[in-house]
């Protein structure tokens, strides 16, 4: 076979280098990618938060107003009565008393220009002195159009009741009595579109390639951003919205007009206003893309002048090393003799490549003759590493040896703990990550029987297992942590009257596994600080585990959960337990053959 020389073997590298060089640029442009997404996905749903908190500061007045039927009883009463019918004196006091308050609501809010109310006898309460006559028919008339069982609590409508005011956004509510569910009036409050329009501008500034649409029951309220959109787009991104808002998420990927599309979703509770923004995969990685563009660029204009200056440089090395590889092919087989070689066209670097052959062929003599030797004392310390290997059933065997000593001493505790703890061994050591809901049951009571000869005579333990979940597939080793625990730090050693119980249901998709005991209990503050550890997203560090009332790992235990079943799954405790304390563990109810996904059973 014909071996490549040192100058192709070195343009060889060279070549390779550059294709390694390229394919890790691919490599950091496709994380680059990935990194910017997950960036954009987080701005999107920071700047949706910061908008919906911004309309519910800007119409916080909306609250007061929808209410003020509620917390002033003789407001409620003046929009009750026809106040046509009341003396000139009293329906002066009572149209001043309504204007007032709803003044006094809307007072300091910029983006609210008029408040009105129109009760059911045609009665005009406004912030407003001089309203026209225009809108309170229009008033009228939507209220006459409303009624409850059609299910129609608030409306807006763009460009106002009057006139085609494009600048006016005007929210309608009834009003309901107490005890009734007629209407006793209609609140009617113009926003000023522009101003809010400004605010959720501003907000939305930084988002240079992206686009925000704030609608309400299918009707597009604002517009935020440089795309436009036709009726069929702005309808399709409506669509999508609601059904990301209908499956509890926030964002997903869309296509749109075969246009990938990162779309986020969120709805602001006072107005019911739906906020979605959407950008494009290809104008988040136009940047990227450029920056790509350049350095590939710059990587053959490098690649070029690399094989310039590499192909100068082999020249000038090349020849003194085929001598050099000449003189060992001409070597004694079998033997590493020394090189000699007085070539004036060496370089230093060959010239150290031969000393360091001839250190290391010195080198490599004096372990050849202790090759033997060395072998041989390797066999002797991997024989001594052996002896001291501990097998798993020389302890089963021990504990079985000492179970029956125990029967023939006739101690039934020692029989009970060794054969108890053989089994609780074997049970933990088993290779399967998964068990039925039964052999866990019988892990525990193995653990529970231990338990009774420690403390005799102190607690009695209850079992409330569905026949239906016994055969169910759950992560091996959760429930004993749970009811150690309770040994550690619900028990107290004075009472002779400790309860456990253990139970065990089904609900749809989800297995319950609930430990109950009449102990001290837990603090309701302690319970919510545990709580809120337990359901966020992190990995809890060994000092959090060993805390004053999760020494035992009901954290451990927590993680495994979420782990195998997903973040809507793992352990609470209740917080309305009267006596004792109460855990809770939420998991996926996956019986064996069900499929199982990555994350671990189904759900």
């Amino acid at each position: 076979m014909k071996r490549s020389s040192f100058k192709q073997i070195y343009i060889g590298i060279l070549a390779g280098s550059i294709v390694i060089l390229f394919l890790s640029m691919m490599v950091v442009y496709i994380h680059s990618q990935r990194e910017l997404q997950e960036s954009e996905v987080f701005k999107m749903e920071t700047i949706g938060k910061q908008i919906d908190d911004s309309i519910t500061a800007s119409l916080g007045s909306l609250r007061g107003l929808r209410h003020i039927h509620y917390v002033d009883i003789k407001a409620r009463d003046i929009l009750l009565k026809d106040n046509e019918k009341e003396t000139e004196s009293s329906r002066f006091e009572n149209q001043k008393y309504v204007d007032t308050i709803l003044e006094h609501i809307i007072t300091g809010n910029e983006s609210i220009q008029r408040a009105t109310i129109v009760n059911e006898y045609g009665n005009v309460y406004s912030t407003d002195s001089s309203v026209p006559q225009a809108y309170v028919d229009a008033v009228e008339e939507r209220m006459g159009e409303w009624s409850l069982s059609v299910g129609r609590d608030r409306e807006f409508y763009y460009g106002g009741l009057q006139n085609g005011q494009t600048a006016i956004l005007t929210y309608l509510q009834p009003l309901y009595g107490y005890n009734n569910n007629k209407e006793m009036a209609l609140l009617a409050v113009d926003l000023n579109y522009t101003n809010l329009k400004s605010v959720l501008s501003n907000l939305f500034s930084d988002e240079k390639n992206g686009t925000c649409l704030i609608y309400y029951n299918n009707k597009v309220l604002f517009r935020i951003g440089k795309r436009k959109l036709d009726q069929g787009q702005k309808w399709h991104l409506m669509k999508k919205s609601d059904g990301i808002l209908s499956d509890n998420q926030q964002t997903e990927m869309i296509t749109l007009d075969e246009e990938n599309m990162i779309l986020t979703v969120r709805q602001n509770i006072q107005t019911g206003w739906k906020i979605a923004m959407f950008t494009s995969e290809q104008d988040m990685f136009q940047d990227i893309e450029q920056k790509m563009l350049r350095n590939i660029f710059l990587l053959a204009v490098i690649s070029f002048l690399a094989f310039v200056v590499s192909s100068y440089y082999t020249r000038s090395i090349a020849a003194p090393l085929e001598h050099f590889c000449a003189a060992i092919r001409n070597m004694g087989n079998g033997k590493l003799n020394r090189i000699e070689m007085q070539d004036r066209r060496m370089t230093r670097e060959v010239m150290n490549v031969v000393d360091n052959y001839n250190e290391m062929a010195d080198r490599m003599n004096e372990y050849l003759n202790r090759e033997l030797i060395y072998g041989r004392n390797q066999r002797i310390i991997q024989s001594k590493m052996l002896k001291y290997q501990i097998n798993p059933h020389f302890l089963y065997n021990t504990l079985n040896t000492i179970a029956s000593m125990g029967e023939l001493s006739d101690f039934p505790e020692i029989v009970t703990i060794a054969k108890n703890l053989s089994y609780i061994m074997q049970y933990n050591l088993r290779g399967s990550s998964f068990v039925s809901l039964a052999s866990e049951i019988e892990m525990v009571k193995s653990y529970i029987e231990i338990q009774q000869i420690r403390f005799p005579d102190t607690f009695a333990v209850q079992y409330d297992i569905a026949e239906d979940v016994k055969e169910l597939q759950i992560i091996k080793f959760i429930l004993q942590p749970i009811v150690e625990n309770i040994f550690q730090h619900g028990f107290s050693k004075k009472n002779q009257d400790n309860q456990i119980l253990i139970r065990a249901y089904r609900e749809e998709k989800r297995l319950f596994l609930v430990v109950r005991d009449n102990g001290r209990g837990i603090e309701k503050e302690k319970i919510r600080e545990i709580n809120a550890k337990l359901a966020e997203e992190r990995k809890y560090t060994d000092e959090e585990d060993t805390g004053e009332h999760q020494s035992i790992g009901i954290y451990n235990v927590n993680r495994r959960i979420r782990i195998y079943y997903g973040k809507e799954y793992g352990v609470r405790i209740a917080e309305n337990t009267a006596q004792g304390a109460e855990m809770i563990l939420t998991l996926g109810a996956a019986v064996e053959g069900e499929e199982q996904n990555g994350a671990g059973i189904s759900s």
